[in-house]
This record gives C-alpha cells, sequence and structure tokens, in this order.
C-alpha cells in the first residue's frame, strides 16, 4: 500500500480556483456562510448556481453582487488557518 499524500491549504482568496475551494469544505462552508450572512438569498442562489470547475476563480460567479458580498467572500476562506489538511485519496 502505498501512503498518502499530505495536503496543505495556502492563503485562499477571491483568485483562488473554485476547484479547490470546494474540495476543502471548510473554505467552501466560509464562503457559503460569509454570503449567507449579507444576503441569505443571494447566498443560497450562489450555492445553487455556481459551477465549481478548475479554471474558474472564485471571483468569476462573484462579478455582480455588492461589494460587501465580495469584501466577504474574499475574507472568508482567507482567515482560514494555513497548514496541514490530512491525507488525500
Amino acid at each position: 500500500m502505498h501512503p498518502r499524500g499530505r495536503r496543505t491549504r495556502t492563503g485562499l482568496g477571491l483568485d483562488s480556483d473554485l476547484a479547490t475551494v470546494i474540495d476543502e469544505v471548510e473554505a467552501y462552508q466560509a464562503v457559503l456562510a460569509a454570503i449567507g450572512s449579507l444576503d441569505p438569498g443571494r447566498g443560497a442562489a450562489f450555492r445553487r448556481t455556481t459551477r465549481w470547475l478548475p479554471g474558474r476563480r472564485l471571483r468569476d460567479p462573484l462579478s455582480h453582487p455588492p461589494l460587501a458580498i465580495v469584501e466577504a467572500s474574499k475574507k472568508a476562506p482567507a482567515a482560514l488557518p494555513e497548514g496541514d489538511l490530512g491525507t488525500t485519496g
């Protein structure tokens, strides 16, 4: 059996890949909570309609919301601690 690779979290923000954000449960939850705390309807829509694909950045689906939502979405994943996330696989 091969050892599993270790994953680490590095700084996340508006330029983070959406696939990375959704793969990191805490980051995904932090972004949804940040948007939902400012506008629950927009938070629910963001969760339902965002296409979490590689190559798309967190800022892409946030192109038209109020600045407060963009700022909260930027700060939420960036506030998570960097470091060991455990094993992959």
